[in-house]
């Protein structure tokens, strides 16, 4: 914009002066700054689910029954690695 105002938080203008010369601006771009977070987190959930789709089914299996003696080392380990 000619006025020196963008989303992306860059302003050549106090943030004060901005907000009160510039209001419906300022929501404006906030609700951009929600569109895109939402728009990541749905990307990122599609992401993790096709990833989570890729895990075998007998490692989920192995890693589940696993766990008994996995934590039962961890407490004679206290708490140690």
């Amino acid at each position: 914009m000619s006025d020196g105002l963008d989303c992306s938080g860059m302003l050549s203008y106090s943030q004060t002066r901005a907000d009160s010369t510039y209001p419906l601006l300022m929501d404006v771009c906030r609700f951009g700054d929600g569109v895109e977070s939402a728009l990541q987190m749905r990307d990122f959930a599609d992401a993790l689910t096709r990833e989570w789709d890729l895990i075998p089914h007998n490692f989920l299996h192995r890693l589940v029954h696993s766990m008994r003696s996995r934590c039962q080392a961890c407490l004679q380990a206290h708490g140690g690695h």
